[in-house]
């Protein structure tokens, strides 16, 4: 029989989607919360990730004598840093999709884009990305900003993630939340406030099953 102690410890074992599921009653629950939820189960089609709760008697790496990469946690300078670069990146990069849909013409005369050109955009921002930073996700778990700022992103055991869930479950959901009207902005600033967490992990962090630690 479990003794209280481990009863405590067996509890807490929970993924980020039982943790939402259990925390917030069903009559408590709002789209900031379900569409993390949904996402995460989404991205899981295409990783093979079965979210199973995890088993606390099975062998874990260490176990088994297998190596671990586990290094320090990145500060919160860096990570912001490697944002800004990466977000100067797609300023410089969105130009010139501003400059041939007429853009910088609808804000000279006072207009407004519609949620149309709105989708475009992120259409446009994702393949900019792609072409940009996917080299250095798949070498090193790097965007650029990352690389100079000299963080990388891991798994929770310290592993190189693959370039997949990277993209599908780190990156992907990110993009396609922004799409939801006020929505999509409102859990973008949740996203970031969860780096300001003990372990630093934003959502899409908890999503993925990653962290970003100093790299050599």
């Amino acid at each position: 029989m479990d003794t209280p102690g481990q009863n405590r410890q067996t509890a807490t074992l929970l993924r980020p989607h039982d943790f939402a599921l259990r925390v917030f009653p069903a009559d408590q629950r709002c789209p900031i919360i379900v569409l993390p939820v949904f996402f995460i189960n989404l991205t899981n089609l295409f990783t093979g990730d079965t979210m199973t709760s995890p088993n606390p008697y099975a062998a874990t790496a260490a176990d088994l004598n297998q190596p671990q990469l586990v290094g320090e946690l990145a500060t919160l300078g860096q990570r912001f840093g490697a944002s800004f670069i990466d977000g100067l990146i797609a300023i410089v990069l969105a130009v010139p999709f501003w400059a041939m849909t007429g853009f910088f013409e609808v804000l000279s005369h006072g207009g407004q884009v519609d949620y149309f050109f709105a989708v475009k955009g992120m259409a446009w921002g994702l393949a900019s990305f792609l072409l940009v930073h996917t080299y250095f996700l798949h070498k090193n778990g790097q965007t650029i900003g990352k690389k100079l700022l000299k963080i990388a992103i891991v798994t929770t055991d310290g592993a190189k993630p693959s370039l997949l869930t990277l993209l599908v479950k780190r990156y992907l959901p990110v993009f396609l939340i922004r799409l939801v009207p006020f929505v999509g902005n409102l859990l973008g600033l949740v996203d970031v406030c969860f780096i300001f967490r003990e372990d630093r992990r934003c959502l899409h962090d908890l999503i993925a099953g990653t962290k970003v630690i100093k790299s050599a």
